[in-house]
């Protein structure tokens, strides 16, 4: 096909194959139907950041307090004291957790004090009143003032034997656990049918006789004391008495029974420290025994 579009001179329309006059450009057509949308293409790169950061803006109203939460269990608390020497500093430490907690303390001695001066005395009261100890005095110096009742009316010949040692003086001791520690009682009371030996008194008569004593003493450290009478090496039944006694805290020891001795039965008071070597003080012993029969 050929086309003539006005300016080929050498152009032949008659020719056989057909041949067509290209006219004047018509007016443009109406848009087609737009194509298949493309792949996107890569993406750029990034641009320049933009400015520097503003500043901070104001700190904004605190909110309304949430509500309390459930009360924990209570935790489990025990505590502990040990005594230090006095150059150790007084102290606490805890120890445990998860709940449970042990107040340990370190507590410093305090400083040894003075030693008092105690003297005693005794006063005979009326039958049936009882038995007092009156404390006099003050700062080093104390006295000990007995009331001790008087005893029934004996029968009409009176006590047929009876006798009594005691000691006013302090006399200190040391303690053995092995051995009691025989008490000083060097002066002597009334007596009949009995004989006062060097701290004891032996029994002359075969019979059922009272034996009666009362005791002062302290220790230097904390722990307990016993105190008895004893019958030869032998403790007498029902006269025993054992005391916790503080560090330096005097306490009074007093022992009676009945029971029957025979002659040349030898009647003394001993005492014993729960410690061995433990030291202490008697600040006044006394001793008496009665027959009844």
């Amino acid at each position: 096909m050929n086309i003539f579009n006005g300016n080929n001179e050498n152009f032949d329309c008659h020719r056989k194959t057909p041949c067509f006059i290209l006219g004047p450009t018509g007016p443009t057509g109406p848009t087609g139907i737009a194509g298949i949308e493309g792949a996107t293409g890569p993406t750029g790169p990034t641009g320049p950041s933009g400015g520097p950061i503003g500043p901070t803006g104001p700190t904004g109203a605190t909110g309304a307090t949430g509500p309390t939460g459930p009360t924990g269990p209570a935790p489990t608390i025990t505590a502990s004291a040990e005594a230090v020497t006095a150059e150790q500093p007084a102290a606490v430490e805890v120890t445990g957790g998860n709940g449970t907690y042990n107040l340990e303390f370190s507590i410093p001695a305090g400083p040894t004090g003075a030693m008092p001066n105690i003297t005693a005395s005794a006063l005979t009261t009326a039958s049936g009143t009882d038995a007092q100890v009156q404390v006099q005095g003050g700062g080093d110096n104390y006295q000990l003032i007995f009331s001790i009742p008087q005893g029934p009316t004996g029968p009409a010949n009176g006590l047929n034997a009876f006798g009594g040692l005691y000691s006013s003086g302090q006399q200190s001791f040391t303690s053995s656990t092995s051995a009691p520690t025989q008490i000083t009682i060097g002066q002597t009371m009334a007596e009949t049918n009995v004989t006062i030996d060097t701290n004891a008194i032996t029994i002359d008569e075969d019979g059922s006789y009272e034996i009666t004593y009362n005791v002062i003493a302290e220790l230097t450290n904390e722990g307990e004391l016993t105190i008895s009478a004893r019958n030869d090496d032998q403790d007498v039944s029902g006269t025993t008495q054992k005391l916790s006694l503080a560090s330096g805290k005097a306490q009074t020891f007093v022992g009676r029974t009945i029971v029957t001795l025979e002659n040349g039965d030898s009647i003394s008071l001993a005492l014993s420290a729960s410690t061995d070597q433990a030291t202490g003080n008697v600040n006044y012993a006394s001793l008496i025994v009665k027959k009844l029969d």
